[in-house]
């Protein structure tokens, strides 16, 4: 008897955010558990990207938004923890062993990570994004955030001790780190710090409008937080998520997160996207707190969200792995994968993917 189970390979979703209620426009097969993703400000490309210490499949793919299609394949066989787009949309930032900066066209490399920022493993930086000007890079790795200064290639740091999430204002002169409950906003030239924000529970991510008007912060106990920059006060909270969440589904899955995943902001500041461990996403209109969608279809808790420059479109990725059982020592060379006009074998997947036993554990309610 053949037998074949699939429990789940890790999506990425476009929704239209413009309609009365947000509907899946594109939902595909990355092959690998999407760990990162990020939208070209022109709405037209999206990078994504996953973590996997295994060492095999691509790691950065390049897509094609409005078909959803990927255009090419990336750093094949390298470590992608994070991924950004500059302001203007020309360069892309990667973080994995180190971090580095690329032509979004011509896809070279234009700045090499320097020795400061690299690293194996867990002391390997986790994310990294620029400034909106295009010169500085923020890298967060085990021992703090650093600045990277790309002309001169000038790193400065660490900040921070078990720095969560950071992020830099469009000039690069103030850098924002969350460490533990407290958020710091320091001018790092200057070494003088402007603000500290305190949260109740660890803070686990956070946002910069493109303004650099207003600061989102999310934490462990679903809280999220809108702040003034410019004051450093508290403007308002965002409590739609679970209260009592307490990680259950995230490590049974693998993950040990719990609160708020993710925070987003439109380029407008118009509308916020959050995402938690509840596994649903909420969509606000960030002036008056008010709830515009509320989306909970989602098997797994999100990586990472992404919000195009109009507002318009959302992107998800469940970041599941996906495995499969089958019959004949995991042969499923009778099978095929599409994805858009482009068909796969499923058999590329065996070594990273099949588990055996897995259809016997799922029948005993076991997985």
């Amino acid at each position: 008897m053949r037998y074949f189970l699939c429990v789940f390979v890790a999506v990425l979703a476009v929704s239209r955010l413009a309609s009365q209620e947000p509907k899946l426009v594109v939902r595909t097969g990355h092959g690998d558990a999407i760990s990162c993703l990020a939208l070209s400000p022109d709405g037209n490309r999206l990078a994504t990207g996953h973590y996997d210490r295994r060492g095999i499949g691509t790691r950065l793919r390049i897509w094609d938004t409005p078909g959803a299609r990927p255009m090419r394949s990336l750093l094949e066989g390298a470590l992608v923890r994070s991924v950004a787009f500059s302001a203007d949309g020309k360069q892309i930032v990667t973080s994995g062993q180190t971090v580095d900066v690329w032509d979004a066209a011509s896809e070279k490399r234009l700045y090499a990570g320097p020795e400061e920022l690299k690293g194996e493993e867990i002391h390997a930086p986790r994310s990294a994004s620029l400034s909106g000007n295009g010169k500085f890079v923020v890298a967060v790795s085990k021992d703090g955030a650093r600045v990277w200064e790309l002309a001169s290639g000038k790193v400065v740091g660490p900040y921070g001790g078990q720095v969560s999430a950071a992020a830099l204002s469009g000039d690069g002169k103030l850098v924002i780190w969350a460490d533990a409950r407290s958020v710091m906003i320091v001018d790092w030239a200057a070494d003088k710090v402007i603000h500290k924000l305190q949260h109740a529970e660890r803070v686990t991510c956070l946002c910069l409008s493109a303004d650099d008007k207003w600061l989102v912060t999310g934490s462990s106990n679903n809280a999220v937080r809108l702040w003034d920059m410019a004051s450093g006060k508290e403007v308002r909270d965002f409590g739609g998520h679970q209260d009592d969440v307490d990680g259950k589904i995230n490590r049974k899955h693998g993950r040990r997160d719990k609160g708020i995943i993710s925070v987003a902001l439109s380029r407008d500041a118009q509308w916020l996207v959050t995402a938690g461990c509840d596994n649903m996403v909420i969509i606000w209109d960030r002036e008056n707190r008010k709830v515009v969608h509320r989306i909970d279809s989602f098997k797994y808790p999100l990586f990472a969200t992404a919000l195009s420059a109009d507002g318009k479109w959302l992107i998800t990725a469940e970041g599941e792995e996906g495995r499969y059982d089958a019959a004949n020592n995991g042969d499923v060379s009778f099978l095929l994968w599409q994805v858009g006009n482009e068909v796969h074998p499923v058999s590329q997947f065996r070594d990273g993917h099949y588990q055996p036993g897995l259809l016997r554990k799922y029948l005993e309610q076991d997985p």
